[in-house]
C-alpha cells in the first residue's frame, strides 16, 4: 500500500527529508495518484538522507518499495545508515537494470549497532557515466520484511489488473474470494498442463476442473541479504470445510 505524503509536487523541502540531518538537494515528490506521492531519484539528484530518526530495538529490517522508472547504466541503488555515535553501514546494494511496471517491496539486516540508535538513513542512486535514469522510492519502515501477495481472484489463470486490489489490505496476508463462473472445463498450472487431483490414484487421477475453485496465490518475497532465522508459513481458514490449501 503507498500510503499519501502531504507535500508539495516538484522540488522543496521534503518533511523526513529536510532539517535535522536530512538532505534536501533537488530531491522530487512525483505523484502517483492525486493523494499518492513518491520520492524520485535521478540525474538531477542521486542522494536522499532522511532526517534523525529512531530505530527500535526490536526492527530487524528495513524495508521499502522501489519502481524503476527508467534503467541507469550498470545502476545500483545503495543504502546506508549513519548513526550518532559516529558507525557508518552499508546495508546492501541493489541492482536495478530494468524497468519495472510497478513498485516492488525490498528488504535489508540492520546491524544490531543500528537497532535501538538514532540514526540517518541515506539512498544512493549510482551508475556508468551520467545519471540517466530515474527510480521511485516510498513507503520506507523499519520492522519485519513484508511478503507482498497477488492472486488470481477471477481464476482466469492471469494475476492482472482485473484481479481484486489485495495491495490495499494488510501486508502478507490476503482475505478473498474465488470469483470463477466455472466456465472453463479444467484448470491448467503455471508451464500449461492440467493440474491433477492428488487425490486419485497415480495414473488415474482426474483432471481439477473449474468447479474445484482453485485460487493462483502468488508470493512476492522481498530481496533479502540473510532469511536465516525466518520461517515461510502459508495457511488458509476453512469455511465448513469447503477449502483446501494447495501448496507448489
Amino acid at each position: 500500500t503507498h500510503k499519501a505524503v502531504n507535500v508539495p509536487l516538484g522540488f522543496s523541502d521534503i518533511p523526513g527529508w529536510s532539517f535535522h540531518g536530512g538532505a534536501t538537494s533537488k530531491i522530487a515528490v512525483t505523484e502517483i495518484t492525486p493523494d499518492n506521492h513518491a520520492l524520485r531519484l535521478g540525474f538531477l539528484s542521486s542522494k536522499a538522507t532522511h532526517n534523525r530518526l529512531y530505530v527500535p530495538a526490536d526492527a530487524p529490517c528495513v524495508r521499502f518499495d522501489i519502481q524503476v522508472l527508467s534503467p541507469v547504466q550498470a545502476g545500483v541503488l545503495k543504502v546506508f545508515i549513519d548513526t550518532t555515535a559516529g558507525a557508518h553501514f552499508l546495508l546492501g546494494t541493489l541492482n536495478i537494470p530494468v524497468e519495472t511496471p510497478g513498485f516492488e517491496t525490498k528488504a535489508f539486516i540492520l546491524p544490531p549497532e543500528a537497532q535501538n540508535m538514532i540514526v540517518t538513513l541515506s539512498f544512493e542512486l549510482e551508475g556508468v557515466g551520467p545519471l540517466d535514469g530515474s527510480i521511485r522510492l516510498d513507503n520506507i519502515a523499519f520492522g519485519p520484511p513484508v511478503v507482498d501477495i497477488d492472486t488470481d481472484s477471477n481464476n482466469d489463470g492471469q494475476i492482472n489488473a482485473c484481479d481484486d486490489p489485495i495491495e490495499m489490505q494488510e501486508p502478507g496476508r490476503f482475505v478473498g474470494v474465488n470469483k470463477d463462473y466455472d466456465r472453463k472445463p479444467v484448470v491448467m498450472d503455471a508451464n500449461g498442463k492440467p493440474l491433477r487431483d492428488c487425490d486419485y490414484p497415480i495414473g488415474q487421477s482426474r483432471p481439477l476442473g473449474e468447479e474445484d475453485d482453485l485460487v493462483l496465490v502468488k508470493l512476492n518475497v522481498p530481496n533479502i541479504s540473510d532469511w536465516n532465522g525466518y520461517t515461510a508459513v502459508i495457511s488458509a481458514t476453512t469455511l465448513g470445510g469447503l477449502m483446501r490449501l494447495w501448496e507448489a
